[in-house]
């Protein structure tokens, strides 16, 4: 699958068009896209929250699992939190 992924990526980038790569670097598509990940990102941390309790309430997950999705859950919300900060000392 991720083989299909990355070659399907590769033809993609080969036939682009010029005017296909101006919009692409267009500052309001990068918005667009910048806002779209913001959204997912938020979703994604509350939910994987939520289904990581959830699985070690029913018992469906072991200690080594369970511990080490939490310091990647922790990882990911504290480089949140870095960037978070810089952006606003940025503006």
């Amino acid at each position: 699958m991720l083989l299909g992924m990355g070659f399907t990526k590769l033809l993609d980038e080969k036939n682009k068009t010029k005017e296909q790569l101006i919009e692409e670097k267009d500052e309001r598509n990068i918005e667009l896209s910048q806002n779209a990940k913001s959204k997912a990102f938020d979703l994604m941390i509350n939910l994987f929250g939520f289904s990581l309790l959830a699985l070690a309430m029913f018992g469906y997950m072991n200690e080594v699992s369970f511990f080490s999705l939490i310091a990647l859950y922790f990882t990911c919300y504290a480089y949140y939190l870095y960037r978070l900060k810089i952006n606003k000392e940025i503006m």
